[in-house]
């Protein structure tokens, strides 16, 4: 069975473009299901196809997302895997596709203007992962850990918003000294990663740790909102080595009897070793992405 979408394209009111009337874009994809006996249980295979439309925008786009799940009743946890294919509109109408996509993971979101996600969900005590998507050129930002990215805006200012994260990082050492690693807080545009700061803490035998909670460091007048930090501390600012110092992330660390915390803050538009914070359980080790 296939899906299919048709978009007549003409002016859309309130939109950032004018479309050419009297043009069709239609775009179609498989959905389907199999079920089949896996030992004991069931083994079911689902294929489906969704449409994501992204109209009120400098650039609109529709993408074709087709979601491969495949599990087992008799099994915890889904092997998923997702296929995008973005559709921008150039000169009023849509063409053929402008780039495409296989990413592990499902349910495939729109994060704002400039980022698409899908998530890779974790089993037990393992952290659902969201591949970063940017949206103009299909490639993979970054991979933040549950739903740990925040946004930062600039108001009345060009400046494209920084993002920061708890993020994958496979080349952070598991040790670094006596201390052990515990995460990694990346500080990225939408396009790119730009740093990151690793933290380490010293663990008592036998212990682990994870972040609690991170929540964004406000400097006076910031208003944080979901996902969003607007910082009007900097309304208006275009020079983005100014607008985003000392805005940061921060959160706890419990083990044993013990909570530690620290403060991953941004000064010249990259982490800063000079104003980050960290108790004297823990150790921060800054990296700089080119």
């Amino acid at each position: 069975m296939k899906k299919s979408v048709a978009c007549a394209l003409s002016i859309l009111t309130g939109a950032s473009i004018s479309f050419a009337t009297a043009q069709v874009f239609k775009l179609s994809g498989p959905s389907s299901i199999e079920v089949s006996p896996s030992g004991e249980g069931q083994k079911i295979t689902k294929i489906e196809t969704s449409f994501v439309e992204q109209f009120y925008v400098d650039t609109p786009k529709i993408y074709k997302v087709t979601s491969r799940s495949i599990y087992s009743t008799n099994v915890d946890g889904s092997e998923d895997r997702t296929h995008v294919e973005a559709y921008l509109a150039k000169d009023g109408a849509f063409s053929d596709k402008a780039w495409t996509l296989k990413v592990k993971g499902g349910d495939f979101k729109v994060f704002n203007d400039h980022l698409v996600q899908t998530t890779e969900y974790g089993c037990c005590d393992s952290p659902n992962l969201n591949h970063m998507i940017h949206t103009e050129t299909g490639r993979e930002t970054v991979v933040a850990l549950n739903e740990s990215t925040t946004e930062f805006t600039v108001p009345n200012s060009k400046l494209a918003s920084r993002y920061l994260a708890h993020v994958q990082d496979a080349k952070a050492p598991e040790k670094k000294g006596t201390r052990s690693y515990i995460g990694t807080i990346g500080y990225f545009e939408a396009n790119r990663l730009k740093g990151m700061a690793r933290v380490y803490a010293a663990l008592p035998e036998g212990w682990g740790a994870s972040f609690d909670e991170l929540k964004p460091v406000l400097r006076e007048r910031d208003q944080h909102f979901r996902s969003t930090v607007t910082l009007w501390s900097a309304d208006g600012v275009e020079d983005a080595n100014l607008a985003f110092n000392g805005s940061g992330l921060q959160s706890e660390i419990s083990f044993s009897d013990k909570t530690a915390t620290f403060s991953v803050v941004i000064e010249k538009d990259q982490l800063s070793a000079g104003r980050s914070k960290a108790s004297s359980e823990l150790e921060l080790e800054f990296v700089k992405v080119k």
